[in-house]
């Protein structure tokens, strides 16, 4: 399905000359350039305009004016006003809403009604979000339902919102208030019953001054109420919810914990005594193999920095092992970039499938990938995966798994690829959910289902 009036074999030129973004974001929508296409039903090609041929031309919107997207179908010319990068982005979710219009112009704007906010909140699930088809019951059926129970107030809203968008096995789901400001204290739990268990508690942390220590417990008030308002794969839910739970809203927050033998501790969780985290440490183990902790997918340029030394020194019958266990995400382009350094030659990937925001997707993307012009590894690599090594890490996994010189070792990965989009809803609330499906080369879908690791983790990882 192409938008009203867009020829299927012209490819649409985007035209980012007159912005000042950073070279990222062209980076992106190489990348991405299937989740415009989905939309448009036409080739995408990040470039300068060509006359005659389809464009999309970004230009700077005035400050009292809204984010909007235009659509000439008689020169085939598309004009977004947009200010930096998270603007233009979001002008991808307006190519959605101009496609399933009757408007030639739609503009970002932010519902002013709690009706109005149900309406476009419903909407966008209808036909942007991308996991319906591996939700427990059929959008249909939990719309409905929805609907029959309408909130009247905007305190009813988020708890009716929070609680329909918990229906998708979607990780970056999430209903967020802008002017809340928040942190997730450095700690690994998982909801059982009414209490959370701690599995890791770093030295340095508040907790661990306190006396905390793996196995402790905390008491969640309302556990079923947090269980059922938080969207996750099955494998990932009890530690998101866990996560949900210890999130702080604000600068600090007291918490409480209880250890196997009955004795209780309190300490402080502050914003400002949070222990600082390497982007990326080194080390080395009895055996040689060179041990690589990364903590996300940043833009932090130590990641560059650290790699670029590893790889030009390093000989055929090296061994790295990439500890991803805890890894929660980053940017995309890091990761593609960094997954360059770990291919011999050009490699089929896997497929990518988005939504093409009418209820539906389009085709299956294939994904390749080439040797990065960068100092690549040229030995054994062994990538060590949890249930919460999420999003960007599972997708620099998938372009790797299975390649001769790559084993992945530890437990299926929380599930959460798909390219999370952003949804206005009003009063300060905004809608994040998956609007597409990564699948790897042999088929099957890493979203929801994770990365299946070729072993368990038997060993301590300095013993490999």
């Amino acid at each position: 399905m192409t938008l009203d009036g867009m020829p299927s074999t012209a490819a649409v030129h985007l035209d980012l000359s007159g912005t000042d973004l950073p070279e990222w974001v062209a980076g992106l929508f190489r990348q991405e350039a299937g989740s415009v296409e989905a939309i448009l039903g036409a080739p995408l090609v990040v470039g300068p305009a060509v006359d005659g041929e389809p464009c999309w031309i970004v230009e700077p919107r005035a400050d009292d004016q809204p984010v909007t997207v235009t659509w000439d179908p008689e020169h085939l010319r598309l004009v977004s006003t947009a200010n930096g990068a998270r603007e233009v982005l979001d002008s991808t979710l307006l190519l959605g809403r101009l496609a399933r219009s009757s408007q030639r112009r739609v503009e970002w704007s932010v519902p002013e009604t709690v009706d109005d906010a149900v309406d476009v909140f419903v909407d966008a699930l209808e036909n942007d979000a991308a996991y319906w088809q591996f939700a427990a019951e059929p959008w249909p059926v939990v719309r409905d339902r929805a609907l029959a129970s309408r909130p009247g107030s905007w305190d009813e809203f988020r708890a009716w919102a929070e609680e329909l968008l918990a229906h998708l096995p979607d990780g970056h789901a999430r209903i967020a208030a802008t002017s809340q400001t928040t942190f997730n204290p450095p700690y690994q739990a998982r909801l059982d019953g009414d209490h959370v268990i701690l599995s890791k508690v770093p030295e340095g942390s508040a907790a661990f001054a306190a006396g905390v220590r793996p196995g402790w417990t905390s008491a969640v008030p309302d556990a079923e109420r947090w269980w059922r308002t938080t969207p996750a794969s099955p494998q990932g839910r009890p530690w998101r919810t866990a996560r949900r739970f210890l999130r702080v809203v604000g600068d600090e927050r007291t918490f409480t914990a209880t250890s196997p033998d009955g004795h209780a501790v309190t300490w402080v969780e502050a914003r400002s005594e949070q222990p600082r985290r390497e982007v990326i440490t080194v080390s080395h183990n009895p055996s040689g193999a060179v041990l690589v902790w990364l903590d996300s997918f940043s833009d932090d340029p130590r990641i560059t920095e650290v790699m670029d030394e590893l790889c030009k020194g390093a000989n055929p019958d090296d061994h790295m092992v990439l500890d991803l266990r805890g890894n929660p995400g980053g940017k995309v382009v890091v990761e593609h970039a960094l997954a360059g350094r770990f291919l011999r030659q050009k490699t089929f990937l896997g497929t990518t499938t988005y939504s093409d925001a009418r209820g539906g997707f389009g085709p299956h993307v294939e994904r390749w990938g080439d040797p990065s012009d960068d100092p690549c590894w040229p030995g054994r690599l062994t990538i060590l995966v949890d249930v919460h090594t999420f999003s960007s890490p599972e997708a620099f996994v998938g372009r790797l798994q299975g390649l001769p010189h790559v084993t992945v070792l530890g437990d299926a990965t929380g599930g959460g690829i798909g390219m999370p989009c952003r949804v206005p809803l009003g009063h300060g609330l905004e809608a994040w959910f998956a609007s597409a499906i990564c699948y790897d080369r042999g088929g099957p879908p890493i979203d929801v289902r994770g990365i299946r690791p070729d072993g368990p983790l038997v060993d301590d990882p300095t013993a490999l």
